[in-house]
């Protein structure tokens, strides 16, 4: 009876269970699918193929990184489409999936919108932030051992990198850095075969949590969460998390999203369009990752706007951005941590970024004494906001 009344049908879009942001997202998406029906609406899941960039590293699958964005946003809009929903709650993995799906929703919206259709609705639940392993003591004695032993042998540089690559948290690429270093002490008689495989392995299974979850180095996946949120598509109550989202969190969003359905304002390509000054903002603030520039100008072209570089570009010198991060993966100061802060309460994530930013640069207005007409309208656009 649902369906013949035409409830909104809501899609929750989740990743494959072989990349490690998505490996509870059967948890969530169960939550959020009682969510929907309680609130009214009925509820389908559906996933797409998510390519992590950690597995891919040093092998061919590289070669399929940057295209997978296309394929997921042309999978999405097919999956859309053919189903008819009227709105998504997405969980949001790593790489090049979030901004992918972003492009997909943006696309939709608008096609829709040129139809005569209700706009198209989405929020997003980023996927939990991946605390960094940590070495094994008995693996650092081991390897310190293996320092002092290249030392010995007149191999500084080998010793040197050794001791910098183990004073990292362990992630996914880790391996990659840990490799050119076994292989240069095996080169040079230090480390056999035998050990170096040995090594190898008891670094693997120290590094991921078994929860699974985004990489807490500010690589893609971190910066997609923020650039996302910059956007205006994540709810408050998931954009941080150190596990995956509870009941409560996930009701949080989802009520919040029963009340933007048929508001055309809240259509995805006009809610990207409307944020997307901050959304460069917070990805310049929070120091995120470069390739994500392209993504952006992929999902304004999607949603039907004339956008490039150039625009991007532009947006960015409107006016000094600070660089806010104090970030470092050797010093406690990765994103798990920023993702503690924010659980407990003393930080409010990239509402926090975006009012630092924006103190900052009215800092900079009255130390240089800049006029209104001066400066643009831009900043005091953004002090209504």
């Amino acid at each position: 009876m649902r369906l013949e009344r035409n409830a909104p049908r809501i899609a929750i879009i989740g990743g494959s269970s072989d990349h490690p942001a998505h490996i509870m997202d059967y948890q969530t998406s169960a939550r959020a699918a009682i969510r929907i029906w309680q609130n009214g609406g009925v509820p389908f899941h559906f996933s797409t193929p998510v390519m992590c960039d950690g597995t891919a590293q040093n092998n061919q699958g590289m070669s399929y990184s940057l295209q997978s964005r296309n394929a997921v946003a042309q999978m999405v809009v097919n999956q859309l489409e053919a189903h008819s929903y009227h709105g998504a709650f997405v969980i949001q993995g790593c790489d090049k999936q979030p901004l992918g799906v972003v492009s997909a929703l943006a696309h939709v919206d608008r096609v829709r919108r040129n139809r005569g259709e209700a706009p198209f609705f989405a929020t997003f639940a980023p996927a939990h932030v991946l605390e960094g392993g940590s070495i094994p003591e008995d693996v650092i004695e081991e390897l310190e051992t293996l320092a002092k032993n290249a030392e010995s042998k007149g191999a500084a540089d080998v010793a040197i990198d050794l001791r910098d690559t183990m004073a990292y948290i362990l992630q996914c690429s880790s391996n990659t850095a840990f490799q050119g270093v076994f292989e240069r002490a095996y080169e040079r008689g230090i480390l056999t075969k035998e050990q170096h495989k040995y090594f190898e392995m008891r670094l693997a299974v120290a590094t991921c949590d078994g929860q699974g979850g985004v990489c807490a180095f500010n690589g893609t996946g971190n910066s997609s969460r923020h650039l996302v949120a910059g956007m205006g598509l994540v709810h408050p109550a998931v954009e941080l998390l150190t596990d995956p989202p509870t009941q409560r969190q996930i009701n949080s969003v989802l009520d919040s999203f029963a009340g933007m359905i048929n508001e055309e304002r809240y259509g995805v390509a006009n809610i990207v369009a409307a944020n997307i000054k901050n959304a460069i903002r917070i990805h310049s603030a929070s120091g995120g990752s470069t390739n994500l520039m392209m993504h952006i100008v992929a999902g304004m072209l999607y949603a039907g706007y004339k956008f490039s570089l150039w625009d991007l570009d532009r947006i960015h010198h409107l006016h000094p951005i600070p660089d806010l991060f104090d970030y470092s993966l050797t010093e406690g100061r990765d994103i798990y941590s920023l993702a503690m802060q924010c659980c407990s309460g003393t930080s409010r994530g990239m509402e926090t970024l975006f009012m630092n930013s924006l103190r900052m640069v009215y800092q900079w207005i009255r130390m240089h004494r800049l006029s209104p007409q001066k400066l643009g309208k831009n900043v005091f656009r953004l002090q209504k906001a």
